[in-house]
């Protein structure tokens, strides 16, 4: 988890519940060919590098492994949890779950997601289900719903399940290069 919440968490009973979440927009993508499905699409140079800047940021924030994996089984989330890995291999399972409703509706995914059995969890996936999500889910001022509502490619944010509730801990944007760009 988060080194800045170890003491949130230390004095918590061990539950099987979702306490602590690590979501990302996948990185920045090629754009399709003509005849190429969506799913197909791969990360671009600026992509790759950015998984690899943010998994060693990871590398650097959190204090423990992360319980679980979930990824989109589209090929830019999938090459987007590969490039993390490089930097961030102690921290992450090495074989994730790929639910295909995490390609298909993300946010009808993340709606569910509090009743995975594991207490940490890194989630890889697509907007604009995961800006609704966490628009609806964290709240905020408007300004703060706007900003989650466009997470950019290869942002992460970093969640924790509190009084029933999710709160955003940190927004970690992607290296500079990536805000704004359509993935």
């Amino acid at each position: 988890m988060f080194k800045a919440l170890r003491s949130l968490f230390s004095a918590a009973p061990a539950r099987s519940q979702l306490r602590f979440l690590v979501v990302m927009r996948h990185a920045h993508a090629l754009p399709a060919d003509a005849d190429q499905p969506d799913a197909d699409r791969e990360l671009s140079d600026l992509g790759h590098a950015a998984c690899r800047a943010q998994g060693a940021w990871l590398a650097a924030t959190l204090d423990q492994a992360l319980e679980a994996a979930v990824i989109s089984p589209a090929q830019r989330a999938q090459q987007t949890y590969a490039g993390i890995l490089e930097t961030a291999n102690a921290l992450l399972p090495e074989a994730p779950r790929c639910p295909a409703l995490l390609y298909d509706d993300p946010r009808a995914y993340l709606q569910n997601l509090e009743q995975e059995a594991v207490s940490s969890a890194l989630v890889v996936t697509h907007n604009p289900g995961l800006g609704l999500w966490l628009a609806e889910t964290v709240g905020g001022s408007p300004a703060m719903q706007r900003e989650l509502l466009d997470i950019d490619p290869g942002d992460v944010a970093l969640l924790c399940h509190d009084e029933g509730a999710w709160h955003l801990v940190q927004l970690h944007r992607a290296p500079s290069g990536q805000r704004g760009q359509p993935a």
